[in-house]
């Protein structure tokens, strides 16, 4: 096993373990959408047969509608992978790009599919959904709410819900997408670029070139920001 993989599992292992992620026994919901969150099925699955915590993992995804060549080369990519994913078709992405919502469209489709998430958790009796956000996500996104809004918001490794009832979770909350990067090239976890109109033209796009920048003139420029979100949670 290479040094990526070891360390790509000894991360995940220890979100789970420090943040109290899954449970013995607990039905996980996971939100697949592109390669983080695939590959993220992958090592909790294989976490199974290191583990004596059984739990059961419960892939989705829930396509937003836009081209099908991506959607056409994910499946065959599940199906490759052996991973039995349930697929929800919508027109979320459409939706969101049209007169009809006068909104952010990226608020759109990621509160909607939510919503999608939501329902399928409770119809399957799960109270926990995995999310594939790594840490650069949790960079960024902090950022992004303190440089546009003035707001200290952090994503938040385990989220509770509906007073307890549901809990959004981030095995990779610690993963940064450079071993993802690495890990997923050397399964062979290839997809093409997403097409939503949107991507690569958003603030978010700016804050992640943005930071890059940073880390080529500093290396620990990552993970002094992540080291005071993780300050600022804790209190």
């Amino acid at each position: 096993m290479s040094y990526a993989e070891e360390s790509l599992k000894r991360l995940v292992g220890k979100a789970i373990m420090e943040y109290g992620l899954i449970g013995p026994d607990e039905k996980v919901v996971v939100g697949v959408s592109g390669k983080d969150s695939i590959l993220m099925y992958l090592l909790l699955s294989e976490r199974l047969r290191r583990t004596p915590i059984a739990y059961h993992l419960l892939p989705v995804f829930v396509d937003l509608g836009f081209d099908q060549t991506y959607t056409n080369v994910l499946i065959d990519l599940l199906k490759r992978l052996e991973i039995p994913c349930e697929v929800i078709s919508t027109e979320i992405g459409k939706i969101a790009h049209s007169s009809i919502n006068r909104e952010n469209p990226c608020f759109f489709c990621a509160w909607n599919r939510r919503k999608i998430l939501f329902k399928y958790a409770d119809e399957v009796g799960a109270k926990k959904i995995a999310l594939g956000h790594h840490r650069d996500d949790v960079i960024v996104t902090f950022l992004m709410g303190l440089f546009y809004s003035g707001n200290l918001t952090p994503i938040y490794p385990k989220q509770d819900l509906f007073g307890g009832r549901l809990s959004i979770i981030r095995p990779l909350y610690m993963v940064g997408k450079d071993l993802i990067i690495k890990s997923s090239l050397k399964r062979g976890i290839s997809l093409p670029p997403y097409p939503c109109p949107t991507s690569g033209k958003t603030k978010r796009s700016e804050i992640e070139l943005f930071i890059e920048t940073l880390a080529k003139l500093n290396k620990k420029v990552k993970g002094n920001i992540f080291n005071g979100i993780q300050r600022l949670i804790r209190g």
